[in-house]
Order: C-alpha cells, then structure tokens, then sequence
C-alpha cells in the first residue's frame, strides 16, 4: 500500500509501508499527521487511519531504547556494605509505616499488589513446565513489587507499567538466578527432612508388623514417627526461616542498586547477619501478619499481602536507601 503524508505544510509520498513505519520511528510522521491512500475517502490523522503502526512502534521503542542505552555500571558491594553498616533497623516502626503507607492509598497498593500475586500464581498453571515458568517470574516480580512500594516511600510517580518494566531490565536475569539460587538451596534443606520421613515410616511400619501385642501398635507407629519427624524439622525449618531472611533484599539490590545476582545475595547476607534479631523479629511479625489474612477467609491475605511487602520495602530503604 502507497501513502501520501503532510508535513511540513507541504504533502509528500507516495512512500510504501515499510518506509511509513521508519518515518514514524523517526518522529517524522506522528499520530496527528495527516496522511492519505487510495481506500480513504479523504485525509486523516495516522491514529485513525493506521493505528497499528503507531502500537507497533510504541513497542519497538523501549526495546531499541534498551539496545542502545550503554551498560549499566556495578557498584561496589564492599563499600556498599561499608556505607550501611551501622544502620539499624526498627520492626515495629517498618510495619507501622508500611500500614500507613498501604492504608493511605489501598486502592492502588492493594490492587496492583493483588496483581502481582494472580501473576506469580498463574505462571505455576503454564502447562508442563509451569514450575520452572513460576521460578522464573518470581525473582523480578518480588524485585518489581518492593519497587512499587519505594518509589511511594521516596515520593516518585508508582505505576501499573513499573511492574510490568521488570521485564525489560538489562538486570532481568540477574534477579532470575537469584531466585533459581534461592530455590535450589531450598530443595537441598528440605530433601534430608523427606528422606527422614521416608524412612521413618518404613521403620514404624517394620515395628508395626513385628508388634505382638495389637493394642500397642499404635504407639509403635505414631510416637517414633512424630518424635523422629519434629527433630527432623526443627534444623530445617530454622535453615529456612534464615535463608528468607539471608537473602531478602537481593533481589531489589539488583533492581534498584544495579548490583550483579551474587554480590547482591552477599551484600544481603552481610547486612541481615548483623542485625539478625530485628530482622527475624520483622519477619515474624509479617509472618502473623500473613496468618491473620488467611485466617480473614483468605481474602484477608490481599491486604496482609501488600503490608508486609510495604513493611519490607521500608526495611530496606531504611538499610540500604540513599536518604536512610
């Protein structure tokens, strides 16, 4: 198809799609230029007569943007550490502000916060590979969901596109690898807890069937079984309590201070490991939270949700923001 557009005060074409759509990339025809084709009945603005060419390139923009734009330079997570050290974190404080914040403006906390959850659950129904699709989403969507929050915390515009910004990042694997990292680790804690199980039952079920007496055999069963099970997860339940601790503001680090995936989850570590008390209080704390709004008919998780993402938001910025 051949076009004619205006600009200029003069008229210019005929010009074939394909040079339109560079002339739109290049600000030369905009979505007010007057242009016209033989199927049109007279001139008209280019949002009305080809309006998939404006969404076309609104598109290629950010990501030709991105190419071009030069690489971002890593801090050094040393003198990061150095410059947080002496911080101190206050739980209660963290919780109250991040309430406020939440309950100031519950219709856009809540409501994109209710977002990216559905989005973080939806990835897990991805037909067959719907794990590895959910672990993938999860790291920069809980760096894009703690963003959220500190734009609100440093008085900057907050908005739907942020979240949806994530994806675009030149960091985006780096928050990836922190979650595959953080899952792994994970699996690895829990894998001794299940073999425990595994063979526990296999002995209580030996004891059951070698036990004369069939009034005892349910103590046979359930007494090691139970016993053996709770020594078994203390260890690991307690691993995992400080791994989400450990690495909690990893992945906002690589977001918001550029850090790579690995000197984030460090930085992180070293910074929650000298003031693990109040860390493990706030997290705690947001944990009963959480309770709370599953205990709400479960509805109640969409509000607890974006207070306690709120509340670790403050944390961080009071840990690692510029204005701390």
């Amino acid at each position: 198809m051949t076009w004619h557009y205006a600009a200029g005060g003069e008229r210019h074409g005929p010009v074939d799609d394909t040079e339109l759509d560079r002339l739109i990339a290049a600000g030369t025809v905009t979505g007010d230029t007057l242009v016209w084709h033989a199927s049109l009945d007279g001139w008209r603005p280019l949002r009305e007569a080809r309006p998939a060419a404006l969404l076309a390139a609104a598109v290629r923009q950010p990501a030709a943007m991105a190419a071009a734009a030069p690489a971002r330079p890593r801090p050094d997570a040393d003198a990061e550490f150095a410059r947080v050290a002496a911080r101190r974190l206050a739980p209660v404080s963290a919780i109250q502000r991040g309430m406020a914040l939440v309950f100031a403006q519950p219709g856009p906390t809540i409501g994109i916060s209710a977002l990216i959850m559905v989005m973080m659950m939806a990835a897990g129904f991805v037909p067959c590979i719907g794990s590895l699709v959910q672990i993938a989403v999860m790291g920069p969507l809980t760096a894009a969901w703690y963003g959220y929050f500190l734009k609100h915390i440093r008085r900057q515009p907050a908005a739907l596109e942020d979240v949806f910004a994530v994806f675009s990042s030149p960091d985006l694997l780096h928050m990836i690898a922190v979650q595959v990292i953080v899952t792994v680790i994970s699996v690895l804690l829990i894998l001794p807890l299940v073999a425990i199980v595994f063979f526990t039952m296999i002995g209580t079920a030996a004891a059951t069937a070698a036990a004369a007496d069939p009034d005892a055999a349910p103590l046979v069963v359930f007494f090691p079984f139970f016993s053996v099970l709770a020594l078994g997860m203390l260890p690991v339940v307690a691993a995992l309590i400080y791994l989400t601790m450990a690495f909690m503001f990893a992945p906002v680090l690589v977001l918001d201070r550029g850090h790579a995936f690995w000197p984030a989850m460090r930085l992180s570590m070293r910074v929650v490991n000298r003031r693990l008390l109040p860390m493990l209080g706030l997290v705690l704390l947001c944990w009963l939270i959480g309770l709370a709004g599953l205990l709400a008919l479960c509805l109640g998780i969409f509000v607890a949700a974006p207070i306690i993402v709120a509340s670790f938001a403050y944390a961080y910025e009071d840990l690692f923001g510029e204005a701390a």
